[in-house]
This record gives structure tokens, C-alpha cells and sequence, in this order.
């Protein structure tokens, strides 16, 4: 089974080819090893992320997207009480 796995592996990185898994154990990865220089470039080009598909259910998925900085938190905290 290994050697399955390992074919795979080999194809996928041979291909140029990444699935499901992949994407999410590389944006883990790219989150885990370089998260402030991510959440940096990420908001100096997009106002917004939209998250599809999310699974609050699935850890990695749950450790890798992505999380409101402190100034977005306190905004929604602002509106919430606001709209009390």
C-alpha cells in the first residue's frame, strides 16, 4: 500500500498535479510557517476572502482558514452591540 501511495505521490509532483488533500495540508503549511507575511499580502490585495465549502467539522480545515484580525473582530463586535 505504501508503494501505492509513494506511485502517487511521485505522479502527482511529476504532473504538476495537487488534490484535495494536497490543497489542504499546503495551505495548512503555508498558514503554520508563514502566517503573518500571508495574512499581510492577503489584505493588501483583497478586502475580502470568501471561504467555500468550509467544514467546521474537519481540524485541518478548521486550523487552516482563514481567521479576522483583530480590527474585523472588533468591527462585527461594534455592529453586534450596535444592533442589540
Amino acid at each position: 500500500m505504501q508503494s501505492l501511495r509513494d506511485d502517487w505521490r511521485d505522479y502527482k509532483r511529476d504532473a504538476a498535479l495537487l488534490d484535495c488533500d494536497d490543497l489542504l495540508y499546503t495551505a495548512r503549511n503555508l498558514l503554520r510557517d508563514h502566517e503573518e507575511e500571508v495574512r499581510r499580502a492577503l489584505s493588501q490585495r483583497f478586502r475580502h476572502v470568501m471561504v467555500d465549502e468550509f467544514q467546521d467539522t474537519d481540524p485541518l480545515q478548521k486550523r487552516s482558514a482563514p481567521r479576522p484580525d483583530a480590527a474585523f473582530e472588533m468591527q462585527i463586535e461594534q455592529r453586534t452591540r450596535t444592533a442589540i
